[in-house]
């Protein structure tokens, strides 16, 4: 063992202690539905333009088929 490791203090998980204790429910605001939580979210677009990008995709897809199909 070098000196480094032996001043180190054991390895422990620090949230261990957390684990066991009760979730806060907030008395104050009543708790949201699934659907509004869901709705927070539901502007953010990571990607700009890539459904639109999808779509032309898809769209040029089934344009190769049906040129290789006449």
């Amino acid at each position: 063992m070098t000196d480094d490791q032996a001043k180190q203090p054991e390895e422990t998980n620090s949230y261990e202690d957390m684990l066991e204790m009760p979730r806060h429910v907030s008395t104050q605001y009543a708790k949201m539905s699934l659907e509004m939580r869901a709705a927070q979210f539901a502007p953010f677009a990571a990607l700009n333009g890539y459904e639109e990008a999808i779509q032309e995709a898809i769209r040029n897809h089934q344009a190769a088929q049906e040129e290789g199909n006449a």
